[in-house]
């Protein structure tokens, strides 16, 4: 089968029991790169199951959890794995009622900071010349 590289579960039915064992599935995938998860009831301890996953994986760039349940203390918990994960550049929770608009700016912020970071120059041997790390992934 083909690798996956994005995943749309948003508004999806999910049974309880299945969120965690998603988010935990996470950690060992090496392809996917988006994942929308959107209106589908995450709460805090999900947001700290979700960290634990990208503390491992390096490829998941952007992430929806628009339309959760989410509060305060969930985007928190996301702010703090933003320190161990350089690869997102993406996590979306509007809509979450409890997120107070603090939270959701220093979030917005530390993801800007981020994108304004210099790229990282990688050489590229058959070209003879280098391109920026965002770039490389055109080879």
């Amino acid at each position: 089968t083909p690798p996956v590289y994005m995943l749309d579960y948003a508004n999806h039915p999910f049974a309880s029991c299945s969120i965690p064992a998603l988010l935990s599935a996470l950690a060992s995938n090496g392809t996917l790169t988006e994942l929308r998860l959107e209106g589908v009831g995450l709460k805090d301890y999900h947001a700290d199951i979700l960290c634990t996953a990208l503390s491992i994986n390096t490829t998941l760039r952007c992430i929806s959890l628009d339309n959760n349940c989410l509060t305060d203390k969930g985007v928190l918990q996301l702010l703090n794995c933003l320190k161990g994960n350089s690869a997102l550049h993406m996590i979306s929770v509007q809509g979450n009622k409890n997120v107070s608009k603090t939270y959701s700016q220093q979030l917005a912020h530390a993801l800007a900071v981020r994108a304004r970071a210099p790229l990282q120059k990688i050489p590229v041997w058959a070209a003879g010349s280098t391109l920026a790390a965002a770039d490389s992934d055109a080879l």
